[in-house]
C-alpha cells in the first residue's frame, strides 16, 4: 500500500467528495454553526476527532481528484439527500463547489454502460457492488492502478479493488496516516 503522506492524487468516491466539498462551503461562506451540517454530510463524524480541522487538513492533501461522471450525478443526489439546503444555499454551495474542483483540477471521466457490460469481470462488479463503484475500479485499472481511491465505503468497494490490488483508503479508518 502506497504511503498516504505522498499522495497528491486519488480517485474521490461521492462520499469522500461530499466531505470536501461541504468543507468548502462552510469555509466559503464563514458558517459557524456547522456540526449539523457535518453530521449530514456524513453519519460517521463523531469517530473524526475535531472533524472539520482533521477533513480540512485531510483534504488540502490533494492537488488533483479524479472520480467518473456517475459518482458526481450520485453526489448530486446525496447533496439534495443529505445536505437538505434551501434553494439559495444550494446554488452557492454548487457556485463554490465547482470553484473548488476547478483549484483541485477535477478529472471528471466518461466511463459507459455498455463498455463495462462488454466485460465480463466488469459485468460481475456491477451486479456485485454496483455501478459507481465498478466505475472506480475501472478508473484506476486504466491508470496503470497509481491512484488510490478515497471513499467510505469499506464493505464493498474496497473488498472488490484489493481483489485487484488497487489501494483504497477508507476515510474513517485512514484520514489520520494522511495528516499525522
Amino acid at each position: 500500500m502506497s504511503n498516504p503522506k505522498h499522495i497528491k492524487r486519488a480517485i474521490f468516491d461521492s462520499g469522500p467528495l461530499l466531505l470536501a466539498l461541504t468543507i468548502n462551503f462552510i469555509n466559503k461562506n464563514n458558517i459557524q454553526n456547522f456540526d449539523k451540517i457535518l453530521q449530514n454530510a456524513y453519519d460517521k463524524i463523531k469517530n473524526i476527532q475535531n472533524p472539520k480541522r482533521t477533513l480540512e487538513n485531510f483534504f488540502s492533501h490533494f492537488t488533483r481528484i479524479y472520480t467518473t461522471s456517475h459518482a458526481i450525478g450520485e453526489l448530486i443526489g446525496l447533496v439534495k439527500s443529505r445536505l437538505d439546503f434551501n434553494v439559495e444555499y444550494e446554488n452557492k454551495f454548487w457556485g463554490n463547489s465547482i470553484d473548488y474542483l476547478k483549484s483541485k483540477n477535477l478529472s471528471e471521466e466518461l466511463i459507459k454502460f455498455i463498455e463495462l457490460k462488454s466485460d465480463i469481470y466488469y459485468q460481475e462488479l456491477i451486479s456485485s457492488i454496483g455501478f459507481v463503484d465498478t466505475e472506480l475500479i475501472k478508473l484506476a485499472i486504466e491508470h496503470k492502478f497509481q491512484l488510490p481511491i478515497i471513499s467510505i465505503d469499506s464493505r464493498t468497494l474496497k473488498r472488490e479493488a484489493n481483489k485487484k490490488t488497487i489501494d483504497v483508503f477508507i476515510l474513517e479508518d485512514d484520514i489520520y496516516s494522511f495528516i499525522n
